[in-house]
């Protein structure tokens, strides 16, 4: 799968090197694409979805030891702010920020009371948060944009136990990313598009993302 994402990109920055040294005008949109011609800012705003698999809980906390049962993939659901600027030849660079919340994963929890141990099933309820740093090349065919990036960042996840008895301490779980992004844009006007990216992890088997942008771009004077 991760072989697969890297020789994805690799053919899309190639495409889009090639598509890049060619000049391409449009007066629908009300300026010259090619170059520098493309908006240099471009500042996106809209709704992600994810699915991934944390890593297994195994921990005391207050009166209970917490162990995963449940070791399903995830899915959380959120928003994404990402604003980047071009820095030369269509290739960009910026910042990727995301919010997600999921229900889940399923845990047991063990308390002791009194010299005798009870067991019960848990729920728990949490927050992820990504901060990236993508890097990525562009090529514009008409009203489309097309991009492909490589994104290092850090994932955070938050998690919190319901109905239960006792006040639980959240614990976090964090980890490394390295995500490999396509992306497709279609030109609304000329300072507005609506984008759809999707996103594998190349560190973590199984952690794919998508989301669905509205954007606001500068254009150079």
């Amino acid at each position: 799968m991760r072989h697969t994402w890297i020789v994805v990109v690799l053919a899309l920055a190639s495409q889009a090197a090639v598509a890049g040294n060619r000049c391409r005008s449009s007066t629908e949109m009300g300026y010259e694409r090619c170059g520098r011609g493309v908006p240099s800012v471009w500042l996106e705003l809209g709704a992600t979805a994810m699915r991934y698999t944390p890593d297994r809980i195994d921990q005391n906390a207050a009166q209970y030891h917490f162990a995963t049962t449940d070791t399903a993939a995830l899915s959380a659901t959120g928003w994404r702010f990402r604003g980047t600027v071009d820095v030369q030849d269509d290739w960009y660079t910026g910042l990727e920020f995301d919010y997600a919340q999921f229900g889940g994963p399923g845990l047991t929890a063990n308390w002791i009371d009194r010299g005798t141990v009870m067991t019960m099933s848990v729920a728990t309820r949490g927050d992820i948060v990504q901060a990236k740093l993508p890097l990525g090349k562009r090529a514009v065919a008409g009203r489309l944009a097309f991009g492909a990036e490589l994104a290092p960042g850090l994932q955070v996840a938050t998690f919190t136990t319901t109905d239960i008895p006792n006040y639980v301490e959240p614990w976090i779980q964090s980890w490394f990313v390295l995500e490999a992004h396509a992306k497709l844009d279609a030109w609304l006007t000329s300072r507005t598009t609506l984008g759809l990216e999707a996103s594998a992890d190349l560190l973590h088997s199984g952690h794919i993302q998508a989301a669905l942008l509205f954007g606001f771009h500068l254009a150079p004077r």
